[in-house]
């Protein structure tokens, strides 16, 4: 997992700073939250999730890395949210490394925001969209959160929900 900052921004204009998981880029969709404490895997090809940003309440996720008893293709989400992503995986069945399968499938995450506060907005606000933006899709001078990056940051969602209708 990289150190690279990337932002998750709602449609009602609440941002949360995190870092690069995954692929990077752009990506939008309604915000989701998924409770399960095993599978996380299988999050990612599950129907409930699909074209959705999904939020882990989990904090850790990726702890036993990649098994060949999940699936590793037809993944429908738009993106993945997590508190503390592992390091390295820690189990005798791992194959691979999560976030290494989340770059290869082209799955862009934001890791290190508070899951909880987002997932309690979620809840608040059901039918709440956002997006992940992260690496060469973030405007310049993105590392302050400044007014004029709001505001690119606002234009970026509003095109990439646009795009996916």
């Amino acid at each position: 997992m990289s150190n690279d900052i990337a932002y998750l921004i709602c449609d009602d204009g609440r941002i949360f700073t995190g870092r690069a998981w995954g692929a990077k880029g752009v990506r939008a969709g309604i915000l989701s939250f998924d409770t399960r404490m095993t599978g996380y895997q299988a999050v990612l090809s599950a129907p409930e999730h699909a074209d959705r940003l999904v939020v882990m309440t989990t904090p850790h996720i990726g702890n036993v890395g990649v098994n060949d008893e999940a699936p590793r293709e037809g993944f429908t989400i738009a993106g993945l949210i997590a508190r503390e992503p592992a390091r390295r995986a820690s189990n005798w069945r791992s194959t691979g490394d999560f976030n290494e399968l989340l770059e290869a499938k082209g799955v862009i995450g934001i890791a290190g925001i508070d899951t909880r506060a987002l997932t309690l907005h979620i809840r608040n606000h059901e039918g709440i969209c956002g997006a992940i933006i992260s690496g060469e899709a973030l405007p310049a001078g993105a590392a302050q959160l400044t007014d004029e990056v709001r505001t690119q940051l606002s234009q970026i969602l509003t095109a990439a929900m646009e795009e996916q209708h």
